[in-house]
């Protein structure tokens, strides 16, 4: 088997424990898992998978545990992974090259960081919005737009983007007084911010992160 098919599993109740995808399959189509109730463990992708259909997990409540994208998956579609929920991590693989529309829309609950791969150019509305999710924000040069309300609702206490990022509007961030910096890098000499920011970060905030990099610049 190497793909599941549209709708192959769309609306199945009853199921419970984890989900593995085998790794002959290579392609997840659009609604393969929509709606689907009762899993109670964790959803684990091999490297075979290259394709996840828009909607394909949509509303399947109940995982646990980090949700990873494996390296070898090159389309992420919309509302994939939406109002899932229970997530505890989010890990997306390095060859994703745009998150789309509401992709993980309320589908985690982590403190920690969540750092966006090199590979990914686009962020589109929602994308990363509406999560129960506290901590940090990093956003790499090669995402060159931001949509509505992408990362909307985070309780973000630090964001870090490229300067000259399209952002299709300031909501596309958290609002303040939950972020406690904006800050974006590579910004010109002499060029005056045209981002808002606001207190700036603690030390000890600064220095958990003080080894990341973001588009070539420490932060």
């Amino acid at each position: 088997m190497t793909e599941i098919a549209v709708d192959a599993f769309n609306g199945c109740t009853g199921l419970t424990g984890n989900l593995t995808i085998p790794s002959s399959v290579i392609l997840i189509k659009t609604n393969a898992f929509y709606q689907c109730s009762g899993f109670n463990g964790s959803l684990k992708f091999t490297n075979s998978v290259t394709y996840l259909g828009d909607y394909s997990f949509y509303e399947c409540s109940g995982f646990t545990g980090e949700l990873i994208i494996p390296d070898s998956v090159n389309y992420l579609g919309n509302r994939n992974f939406s109002k899932c929920g229970s997530f505890t991590g989010l890990t997306i693989g390095n060859n994703v090259p745009k998150i789309l529309t509401m992709s993980f829309y309320q589908c985690f609950s982590m403190v920690g960081t969540i750092s966006i791969p090199a590979s990914v150019t686009e962020i589109h509305s929602w994308g990363l919005g509406g999560p129960r999710f506290t901590g940090i924000l990093i956003i790499p040069a090669t995402v060159t737009f931001i949509g509505d309300k992408a990362f909307s609702s985070m309780q973000v206490t630090y964001i870090s983007y490229h300067y000259g990022t399209t952002i299709a509007q300031m909501n596309a961030f958290p609002i303040a007084p939950t972020v406690l910096t904006i800050a974006p890098t590579g910004q010109p000499s002499g060029q005056p911010t045209s981002q808002p920011t606001s207190e700036p970060l603690s030390k000890s905030v600064r220095d958990s992160v003080s080894t990341l990099l973001v588009g070539g610049h420490a932060i």
